[in-house]
């Protein structure tokens, strides 16, 4: 789904890019072509910031989760190699159900 919709904005921007814009008999001379075709290379330009925006998220979301992910995963690892030297500080729970009563 966002795939689609990055592909839609960078299509949009190309089409907006690339159409040429002439000025009809019926438009009076205070407003031009050029001013419309401005307003589309600008309009263009949004869609295509966007659409890339989109792109790279598409990209980018996937590595950072699989990132976090990573992470977690050594954490726990880390904590077993490095047991003894982390002083007082304590990692792992204890099981209540280990006490050695009298």
């Amino acid at each position: 789904m966002l795939t689609d919709f990055a592909y839609y904005l960078i299509l949009g921007a190309y089409i907006l890019f690339s159409s040429k814009v002439d000025r009809p008999r019926e438009w009076s001379v205070d407003m031009g072509a050029d001013q419309v075709q401005y307003g589309m290379i600008r309009m263009g330009g949004i869609l295509l910031i966007i659409g890339i925006l989109h792109g790279l998220n598409l990209i980018l979301l996937p590595l950072i989760g699989r990132l976090f992910t990573l992470n977690r995963r050594l954490d726990p690892q880390m904590s077993e190699e490095l047991g003894g030297d982390l002083g007082d500080l304590d990692l792992e729970q204890s099981d209540p159900t280990d006490d050695a009563g009298p």
